[in-house]
């Protein structure tokens, strides 16, 4: 997985064969990224206990990407690009290695705007590897992540707010 990882980083194209590796090997770099995401501190309200913002990084994670492949199977069905064969799961995974750099940053206190850049070319190299796995074009692949991106996001973000309304956790 990693080999192959690393081609993606590098903008090389992928046939979807070598996305058949493992998916423990994808879980486990998910739980890497979950992990992260709730260590940064910028993701978490004051007060918030660290378990809390781990486990809530967690559950974003998973939901972003459990129910994020659904969504793009579904965009690159629409166009004929894909049909349905292949482990896409393990492209949108594998592709996303990149984000443990930005996410570092983040914990390490780096500000946004020198982690944006890192965040824009994670989001080619995402669109590039599905580009690659399933012949459909870049800006296509780029627009079905960004889709679910905008609709992933205001979901986490409206459940996060519910389980802090009933937790009781206090807003800043």
């Amino acid at each position: 997985m990693f080999n192959v990882a690393l081609d993606l980083l590098r903008l090389r194209a992928r046939p979807m064969a070598d996305f058949n590796f493992p998916i423990g090997q994808s879980v486990i770099l998910l739980f890497i990224i979950g992990l992260l995401i709730g260590l940064d501190p910028s993701m978490s309200a004051e007060g918030m206990p660290p378990l809390i913002g781990v486990m809530i990084g967690l559950i974003a994670i998973g939901f972003m990407f459990f129910a994020g492949v659904p969504f793009i199977g579904w965009w690159l069905k629409r166009k004929n690009y894909w049909n349905g064969e292949g482990n896409l799961f393990n492209i949108l995974v594998a592709s996303s290695l990149i984000d443990i750099v930005p996410l570092t940053l983040a914990i390490s206190g780096i500000p946004f705007l020198f982690i944006f850049p890192l965040d824009i070319y994670s989001l080619w190299v995402v669109g590039n590897a599905i580009k690659g796995a399933t012949q459909s074009s870049i800006g296509y692949a780029i627009s079905g992540l960004l889709l679910w991106t905008v609709i992933g996001f205001t979901v986490v973000g409206l459940v996060g707010a519910l389980i802090g309304f009933l937790i009781g956790v206090p807003s800043s």
